[in-house]
Parts: C-alpha cells; structure tokens; sequence
C-alpha cells in the first residue's frame, strides 16, 4: 500500500481517497450544532468537490456532519461511491445525550 500527500487534482488515479478537511470556527451554537460544521466545512468540501469532478474512485467522508457533507461531496464531483464515517460517533453521543436526560446508565440506552 502507497499512501501520499498530494493535490487533488492528482488524486484522482487513486483508488480511495479520505476526506477529512475542518475549517478554522469555533461551535457556539446552542441549538442546532450541526449547522455551524456544514456552514463552515461545507464550503471546503464544495471546493474539494470541485477540483475532484469525475473521480471514480471511493470516497471516504469523515468530516462533520459526514451526512450531508457526503451528499454535497457526490453530487458536487459526480463521484458515484461516497461514504460515510461516524455513525459510531453519533450513536455513543445520543446514547449519551438520552441516558442523561432520562437519568439512566448508558448501558441502559439501545439505538443508533
């Protein structure tokens, strides 16, 4: 296995690719966190986006929120094969989240 720090442009005779870009912000929302993270990471994966239009590789999203930003990221390039990365993530933070709110052990709490 090869791995490589290099431009986008080049990357695109790779195989798979992990996209983990953040931008430089700091979450003070209260409400709604996801938003600040699409708003302020969701312009550099338009621009990654951009400079990847038509890679046929797989591509890894790991930046948050990984959902939409996946989406954004597929639709933007046209690559076919995007996933991604932290549904693990999310499921211990509403695990976590519940079980305090209902005042039970984390153990007690099953969902994803």
């Amino acid at each position: 296995m090869r791995v490589a720090v290099t431009t986008p442009e080049a990357m695109g005779s790779c195989d798979a690719i992990v996209l983990s870009p953040r931008a430089s912000f700091t979450n003070r929302a209260r409400t709604n966190v996801r938003m600040a993270g699409l708003i302020a990471n969701g312009a550099l994966i338009v621009h990654l986006a951009r400079r990847l239009t038509g890679y046929t590789g797989v591509a890894v999203m790991v930046t948050n929120p990984v959902d939409v930003l996946a989406r954004v990221f597929s639709e933007r390039s046209g690559c076919e094969r995007v996933v991604g990365i932290g549904a693990a993530t999310d499921t211990a933070r509403y695990r976590l989240t519940l079980a305090r709110h209902l005042r039970v052990p984390v153990g007690a709490v099953e969902g994803t």
